[in-house]
């Protein structure tokens, strides 16, 4: 039976009902019609917090009960408007889903959220809240649940399937039940029930209900699903005796009956529970159907009652607050709280809009002031919606309950256990005296509220404090502190008492990272009481209390000493003049007419209204000046104070002093909604009539003007003004929000200030403060009105840019800036600027020159009001030798002073004369002895300096002799000996991205914790061993490590590389690159820890992988390609931190394991070096390098820069592909030079594809700039894993063993500490080795890079760098100047190449092909590698390589490259 059906037929039932007992026809339809009254209906509210919702249909039957309605035309009448209420209701459903469903979180088009985001601001909480209840209806909150909060009513949660508590935007798709609650509101919470199929009753309990009125009725909202046949009965429920708990002392009645539905929407009822005499509680019990649908349900939100009590006073306690149009009270702690808890919102309503900024905050439009410590590693976030992990945090905020509001959390997944996160309030002033007095009646009313959302499975813990900013340190007050708690997903109402508090101070919410990060903290809604602000609390009361301007950080205030009482002082005023102009003379008679003030206004141009005071007696005497405060804004909030400035003169009798005393700005209007004020502006502008004129309009009256500066000053002989001292005012306040920073307060003094007037910005800027002087130069027209002026130009106040009837936005006399739409700068010394919302104050100042050392000084923001000067003279007393001195206004703290030629004693009291002798600390005979002990002691250093020389330069000597060197090369030895940045000028240290690194920041390990195992190779310094390190002594697990070891009997220079090996990659962390663990350097043989990589190096492994006719290789392409990205990622890494590792090749690459899953890491950092603080880096005189490996540049210019690791990694790539062969085999260092200077490369491997070659043959373009990146290289070796073509290439075959293949590359002479350099007979600009015939090397070749650093040809040993070995020297050699330039030309016939020329000679000794000419010992030739390589590099006419032509234009292809191929992919030289 449909729901329309039912109800015509109740109808039907009262016409019968009428006509045979018309008297109570009235009583039976007011109960039944308001049994089934449709959501649908209800009115959106404007405040989408409110929790009381009217309806149409209510409004409807309440003028039915006013109207009577007891004819059966009447009834009829009704009859036909229920049918057309129906089909509105209809129309009106189909709009409500349309708009409900905008709070869904699912949006389909950004357009839905906008909209839920607009209707958040149509229904802001904090704008005027919308009223529409009739007076007798009276909400008792103590019976009353919307479920968002706890509440009194029960159910039992101890069984399955019963009620519980969710929200809509907790469901998932295709669960039942409502997406919104009642409110409309897609988080709003409900309670619940779905039905099992075994036929249950449930029901939900209210509180204890005491005696009730016949008006008494509950209001409930209820949503019907698969309910048809079912009912919900509301049950009366009252125990007869209180002493048994007995079912039989229950007596129960059927209060109604609510029939179940198929409606699927919230329906709202008005029931009657009329008057009950004793306690009672109501039941809601839900009885299904016999054949029950599956998923039935019932959902039940905002049960509330209203009109059950009778009304008995109006009295609320001391801590309640009486709600207006309602007998309820509700705590104190509730107003202002963002929650409306009056039926009339007006809690909401108690001067909320006049607490300071900070105090009340939502965090919709920003963060209030509440910033993050930075000395935290978790921070507060402000955030909407969901949180990134779920379960761990709210899903919407609690302002609006839907995911568009803010809310701040900490987001706990991201660091350590017992990580914090700091939450600051802005620094607030102390509440009032009141809040602390126990017998005042609103002790303890002020307090915090937030709302708290805590829930996970792994506990976080928050701490809420209070923090006092008292004068000596700070006082830190723990208010609460939770861990264990876990709240579910839901908002708690948290309130807090502060302590008593007497200073400033700020809140501080902690948030602690608990074991796991599956718990999230999240507040909203934060806000003090108006009681800590004086807000809402009497007059009398505050005695006095001004939260803007309270005595902060000032002692009590004492007695006057007994010496001044009694005596004679000065307190020069404004005159009660106000405004930008000076008092005049009559203004100041009529001030000090009864006082024996006596002061003369002047009135000439340039010092009207300054008052001069002639001193009456010679003596010492302080001055106390006040600078004047600035004027408010149109809010009417904050506080603009000047300062206060203390000094003592000492004084001739009629000297003139002349006091200009600053006055206060004057405030803007108050611009407050529902306030009004008794001032006026008129706005020049034309009115604005059209909807485009007011969206341009612009407001400019809302800025308070600057205060005047306070400045006393004298007068020389020429009538020039010399200052004396400055209190500087306070500036202007603005619209916007008061933060009390106390930078527009008057400054403190601030001698290296510039005493110029303050800057404006803006067009339509407020005034800038006026200074001692006006700031040199042009200054705009515009500004000139609005600026204070200068005290040289008078001291007027500036001109507010709007016009007032009564001065209002002007500033102050004494420099005060004009007010606009922001504040005036304050008068100073130097004046405040006017460049943000509040204008700056200005600045303070004292003459050094003019006043007493010592006893000046200065605060900030200490005056209120316009400002004053106090004058108070010396007096003998005080128990003083000579005059004593008041500090303060009260003249309780007092000093003595002495004459010009006298000091105090350590008394204080007596004055002694400075002219005494003093005697000298330390006797003559100790000055003597000191003097004589410093001399024996240089003398004995120079000695022992002197000895120590003369036996290293034997020890060098007799090193040589051993050598058996000819006598010319005993000068280049010790030009090797006597220079170099590793051995004479060796530091222990290394520069990594500007930060130094030393050995101690080495992690040392001890060596009893090491136990090596076996030899695993030679390495550049020692034996390489594999061995095993215990993390801490006496453990039984070992790590297995790889340890360098550093010989015994070694060099220096070695040592150093050694230590600067450990020192380079210390600094490295990354999974490419080897792991440094640390070092033992306590005793010999020295180690370095490292990790050990079991695969070997990868030259090795590629060689052993190679696929025979009968063995296939064991990897394919791919794990080719995956070797050559490990290798590029760590080079990546070493390009990013601005190092080049100069021996990049595949001998210097190990790989963690020889089987699938392996990994390829950089290792040998032997020549590796920093270029953090350069671009490029230019050997240093070191001749063992890997030509094979090396750019161009790098053996021409000895120039390395990143760009020389790329093309060693492009000879890396070639050695992969090649499966470990050598490159350019065959071919001697000079050869390899000669074939790459002319444009020569390597060819392409066999069966490498044409992407991989592609990347090599780029990392060989002879112009360094020209050459990808690693980060560029990375990217196109992924693109070519991504290519099936290429990672599915064969590898190619190899039919001869690898033996077979030795590098002669780079071999070591046999015997290189035999080999003594010097200049030949026939050589030219270079240096050749000794003809010594070299051993016979070793066929089996090393693995070790160090091997492979040092050049052999067939007969000569050249060096592949030009360089000697361990050449240091930056002096040059002399040479025949006559022979300079035709060396010169040998040397170019060498290296640059014109487009036609071959380049090449016969014979490994004819490269060069250098004239046998003669040469001798001169200028010309440098010993440097640098040097020596742009020498070799100047000819008459540029040199260019082979293959780019005169344009600078790349002839051989697109990389510029000549490629040499054979059929075997080698290099026949």
């Amino acid at each position: 039976m449909s729901t329309t059906m039912w109800r015509h037929l109740q109808l039907l039932f009262l016409l019968f009902y009428a006509l045979v007992n018309p008297g109570s026809c009235q009583d039976v339809l007011q109960d039944n019609a308001t049994t089934s009254l449709d959501l649908d209906n209800v009115k959106r509210p404007s405040d989408s917090n409110t929790r009381i919702r009217l309806t149409d249909e209510v409004d409807r039957f309440f003028r039915f009960k006013k109207g009577g309605g007891r004819s059966i035309a009447d009834l009829a009448a009704r009859l036909k408007k229920e049918k057309e209420m129906e089909k509105q209701s209809n129309l009106m459903t189909a709009d409500e889903a349309s708009r409900t469903n905008l709070s869904r979180r699912n949006y389909s088009d950004i357009s839905d959220y906008n909209s839920e985001q607009d209707y958040n601001k149509d229904n802001n909480p904090f704008k005027e809240l919308w009223v529409q209840f009739s007076n007798d209806k009276h909400y008792v909150s103590e019976y009353n649940c919307n479920f968002d909060n706890d509440c009194k009513w029960t159910w039992r949660k101890d069984i399955a399937n019963g009620f519980f508590i969710t929200s809509g935007g907790k469901m998932k798709d295709g669960d039942i039940g409502p997406r919104q609650d009642a409110n409309a509101r897609q988080f709003g919470s409900y309670l619940i029930l779905r039905l099992p199929l075994k036929s249950t009753e449930f029901h939900v309990t209210s509180p204890l209900i005491g005696p009730t009125t016949s008006s008494c009725k509950l209001n409930l909202f209820v949503y019907q699903e698969n309910m048809q046949g079912g009912e919900i009965r509301i049950v009366g429920d009252k125990t007869t005796d209180t002493t048994k708990n007995s079912l039989n002392n229950h007596t129960q009645w059927l209060v109604n009956i609510i029939h179940g539905n198929d409606l699927r929407k919230w329906q709202k009822y008005d029931l009657s529970i009329g008057k009950i005499t004793t306690n009672f509680t109501i039941l809601l019990e839900v009885v299904p159907a016999e054949n029950m649908t599956p998923g039935a349900t019932v959902a039940f939100d905002n049960l509330q009652l209203y009109g059950c009590f009778a009304k008995s006073d109006d009295s609320c306690s001391s801590h309640q607050y009486k709600c207006k149009g309602a007998k309820e009270c509700i705590n104190a702690t509730s107003v202002c709280d963002f929650n409306v808890d009056c039926p009339l919102g007006d809690d909401e309503k108690q001067n909320c809009h006049l607490m300071p900024y900070g105090s009340r905050c939502t965090f919709e439009e920003d963060w209030c002031g509440w910033t993050n410590a930075d000395t935290n590693i978790l921070k507060w976030t402000r955030h909407n919606g969901s949180t990134p992990k779920n379960f761990t945090g709210p899903n919407f905020d609690h302002t609006y309950m839907n995911s568009t509001g803010n809310y701040l959390y900490v987001d706990m997944l991201k660091e350590q256990f017992a990580s914090q996160a700091v939450l600051k309030s802005v620094v607030f002033n102390p509440p009032p005296n009141v809040h602390g007095n126990s017998s005042s009646k609103y002790f303890n009313t002020c307090a915090i509220r937030f709302y708290l959302h805590k829930t996970g499975k792994h506990k976080s813990g928050i701490l809420l404090q209070v923090n006092e900013i008292t004068p000596t340190d700070n006082k830190t007050t723990k208010i609460y502190w939770s861990y264990m708690e876990d709240h579910g997903d839901q908002w708690i109402r948290q309130v807090f008492i502060l302590p008593n508090i007497t200073h400033r101070y700020f809140m501080h919410f902690e948030a602690k990272k608990g074991y796991r990060y599956l718990s999230d903290l999240a507040v909203d809604d934060i806000s003090l009481s108006p009681e800590c602000f004086g807000i809402n609390i009497p007059e009398e009361e505050l005695q006095g209390y001004n939260y803007w301007n309270p005595k902060l950080d000032v002692t009590p205030v004492k007695e006057t000493v007994d010496d001044f009482k009694n005596k004679t002082y000065y307190k020069i005023t404004t005159c009660n003049a106000k405004g930008r102009y000076g008092p005049s003379h009559s203004n100041c008679s009529r001030t000090y007419a009864s006082s024996i003030t006596n002061v003369t206004v002047l009135h000439d141009a340039g010092v009207s209204g300054v008052q001069k005071w002639i001193v009456p007696r010679e003596g010492y005497y302080t001055f106390i000046l006040a600078g004047a405060g600035g004027g408010k804004g149109s809010m009417g909030m904050g506080s603009s104070r000047g300062a206060l400035v203390r000094t003592v003169l000492e004084l001739k009798r009629g000297q003139e002093i002349f006091m200009l005393v600053g006055q206060e700005g004057t405030s803007a209007c108050i611009k407050i909604l529902g306030q009004t004020s008794n001032c006026s502006t008129i706005q020049t502008a034309k009115v604005p009539n059209k909807v485009r004129d007011i969206l341009s309009y612009d407001i400019n009256d809302t800025g308070g003007g600057g205060g005047g500066g306070t400045f006393v000053f004298m007068r020389n002989r020429t009538k020039d003004r010399i200052p004396i001292a400055v209190a500087a005012g306070g500036g202007g306040l603005g619209l916007s929000r008061f933060i009390d920073d106390n930078g527009h307060h008057g400054q403190e003094i601030q001698l290296s200030v510039r005493p110029y007037t303050g800057k404006m910005s803006e067009l339509k800027s407020a005034g800038s403060g006026g200074g001692w002087m006006m700031y040199p130069g042009l200054v705009n027209s515009i500004h000139q009105a609005a600026m204070g002026g200068s005290l040289l130009m008078g001291g007027i106040g500036g001109k507010a840019c709007y016009n007032s009837t009564d001065g209002r936005g002007d500033g102050g006399f004494g420099g005060g800036g004009g007010g606009c739409k922001n504040g005036g700068g304050g008068g100073g010394y130097a004046g405040g600027n006017a460049n943000s919302t509040n204008g700056d104050g200005g600045i303070s100042f004292v003459n050094p020159y003019r006043t007493e050392q010592g006893l000046s000084t200065s605060y900030v923001g200490h005056n209120v009001g316009s400002g004053y000067v106090v004058i108070i003279p010396g007096i003998e007393g005080c128990d003083c030798d000579y005059q004593c001195l008041a500090l303060d206004e009260k003249r309780s703290e007092v000093t003595c002073v002495c004459p010009k030629t006298w000091r105090l004693a350590e008394n204080k009291k007596s004055c002694i004369p400075i002219q005494i002798q003093m005697e000298s600390q330390y006797p003559p005979w100790f000055v003597v002895v000191l003097i004589v002990t410093v001399f024996c002691l240089t003398v004995a250093f120079a000695v022992v300096c002197f000895v120590l020389y003369n036996r290293y330069q034997q020890q060098v000597s007799g090193l040589l002799r051993r050598k058996g060197c000819p006598v010319p090369d005993l000068q280049l030895s010790r030009l090797r000996q006597a220079s170099g940045s590793m051995t004479a000028q060796y530091n222990p240290t290394y520069e990594f991205g500007g930060v130094i690194t030393t050995i101690t920041d080495l992690q040392h390990i001890p060596r009893d914790q090491l136990r090596l195992v076996k030899a695993l190779g030679q390495g550049a310094f020692g034996e390489v061993y594999q061995g095993f390190y215990r993390q801490r002594p006496g453990d039984t697990v070992e790590m297995p490590v790889a340890v360098k070891t550093l010989q015994e009997m070694t060099t220096k220079p070695a040592e150093d590389d050694f230590i600067t090996e450990a020192l380079i990659m210390s600094k490295f962390d990354h999974p490419n690159i080897v792991h440094f663990i640390g070092v033992c350097f306590d005793k010999h043989p020295k180690f370095i820890i490292l990790e050990l990589l079991t695969g070997g190096d990868l030259k090795n492994f590629l060689r052993e992988s190679r696929p025979k006719p009968d063995r296939p290789s064991p990897i394919t392409m791919k794990d080719l390609l995956l070797i050559a990205i490990d290798v590029a990622r760590g080079c990546s890494y070493l390009e990013e931190k601005r190092f080049i590792h100069r021996d990049i090749a595949a001998r210097n690459c190990l790989l963690t394991t020889k089987g699938p899953g392996r990994v390829t890491k950089i290792a040998d950092f032997g020549m590796s070096r920093d270029i953090y603080r350069a671009d490029y880096y230019r050997k240093d005189g070191k001749a063992m390098l890997p030509v094979k490996w090396m750019p161009p540049e790098a053996f021409l210019e000895g120039i390395f820069s990143s760009k020389t690791d790329v093309w060693s990694f492009g000879i890396l790539l070639w050695e992969i592909m090649k499966m470990g062969f050598m490159p350019y085999t065959g071919c001697t260092n000079r050869e390899v030079m000669d074939l790459v200077i002319q444009g020569g490369r390597l060819d392409r491997p066999e069966n490498c594809p044409g992407p991989i070659y592609g990347i090599m043959a780029s990392c060989w373009h002879p112009q360094p700039e020209d050459r990808p990146s690693f980060s560029t290289i990375m990217e196109r070796l992924g693109y070519c894993a991504q290519d099936p073509d290429v990672i599915n290439a064969p590898l190619p075959m190899f039919y001869r063993a690898v033996s077979s293949e030795r590098d002669t590359t780079v071999i070591r002479p046999s015997d290189s500490n035999e080999n003594c350099l010097q200049v030949l007979p026939n050589a030219s600009d270079y240096l050749v080795p000794n003809h010594t015939v070299p051993t016979t090397p070793d066929p089996i070749e090393s693995t070790s890079s160090v091997e492979k650093l040092i050049p052999d040809s067939s007969n000569d040993h050249w060096e592949t760098s030009f360089i000697m070995p361990n050449s240091k020297s930056t002096q040059p050699l002399l040479v025949d100047n006559n022979k300079d330039e035709e060396n010169n030309q040998s040397v170019d016939k060498l290296l640059s190449l014109d487009n036609g020329a071959t380049g090449t000679g016969t014979g490994h000794n004819n490269n060069f092909m250098v004239k046998n000419v003669p040469t001798s010992v001169k200028s010309g030739v440098s010993l440097d590698a640098g040097a020596l390589a742009k020498s070799v590099m100047t000819p008459k006419q540029a040199k260019r390589y082979a293959n780019i032509d005169e344009n600078g234009v790349v002839q051989n292809g697109g990389y510029g490259i000549k490629y040499v191929s054979k059929s075997t992919g080698e290099i026949n030289c």
